[in-house]
């Protein structure tokens, strides 16, 4: 119906006024039987147009493969924008859920005092050494034991008053690690669901195509069918053929009936 309206083919088949039943059937019957749509020995599919006017038929066969792909891709929009939907609430997800985990590992890291899980581990160890050294070494010489003490406490317990402390260290030492891991992870999955999401928004709105065409409508070269002046003139020699052959044939049963005058 678009086709037919757009190259205005009631006009073209002198069908009548479009609207009328009558000229509207004609039209398409006329319009159908002139439509041929097959799937060929190349594994594609094959369509073409047959009209007197040759540039006619090539424009309403490319437009007809426009309408196609058109109406495909109205056909899959629906299901596109669900899978597009999809991706939006995945992303959305893990949006939140890495939003959340970070602040836990956040709020994790000043609860226990870690900051850096490697780095601290070995200033801790060291401190711890080092102190332990120079409490051993002042309990033997008289020097500042009960600072040195205070000062092994403080890196040793959570109320030493120390904020980086070994109690807190070996306490928060498995949840940051969970925490980090956790949030490591979300963050790749969040990157691939944008990814993902951009990936399915810019196709739905980018309008590509469904149609791998192989070659456009060309006008042809020749006439398909055969020419009707041929048609006429064939028509005219195989009724004069047989008004001969039937009037001889009429002759002869004249002239071989019973009572029938002979020349002499």
């Amino acid at each position: 119906e678009l086709v037919i309206k757009k190259f205005k083919l009631h006009e073209h088949y002198k069908a009548g006024t479009p609207g009328d039943d009558v000229a509207d059937n004609a039209v398409l019957s006329e319009f159908t039987s002139n439509l041929d749509i097959v799937h060929n020995e190349r594994d594609a599919i094959e369509l073409t147009f047959i009209d007197k006017d040759k540039n006619l038929a090539a424009r309403i066969a490319n437009t007809l493969v426009q309408v196609i792909d058109s109406v495909n891709q109205q056909l899959t929009l629906e299901n596109r924008r669900q899978v597009l939907n999809l991706y939006r609430q995945r992303y959305d997800y893990l949006s939140t859920s890495y939003e959340r985990s970070r602040r836990e590992l956040v709020g994790a890291r000043h609860r226990y005092g870690i900051f850096g899980l490697e780095m601290q581990g070995r200033y801790m160890v060291k401190q711890l050494i080092e102190t332990e050294a120079a409490l051993r070494k002042a309990e033997a010489s008289g020097g500042d034991v009960a600072g040195l003490k205070r000062s092994l406490r403080g890196l040793t317990r959570a109320d030493g008053g120390n904020l980086i402390n070994l109690e807190s260290y070996v306490a928060g030492t498995d949840s940051l690690a969970m925490f980090t891991t956790r949030v490591a992870d979300l963050q790749s999955r969040l990157i691939a669901a944008r990814s993902a999401y951009e990936t399915a928004e810019l196709s739905i709105k980018g309008r590509l195509s469904s149609v791998y065409l192989v070659q456009k409508a060309y006008p042809a070269t020749k006439k398909f069918k055969p020419v009707r002046s041929l048609i006429v003139l064939g028509s005219m020699l195989l009724t004069f053929a047989l008004s001969i052959v039937f009037i001889a044939l009429l002759e002869l049963y004249r002239y071989n009936r019973p009572g029938a005058v002979r020349p002499a």
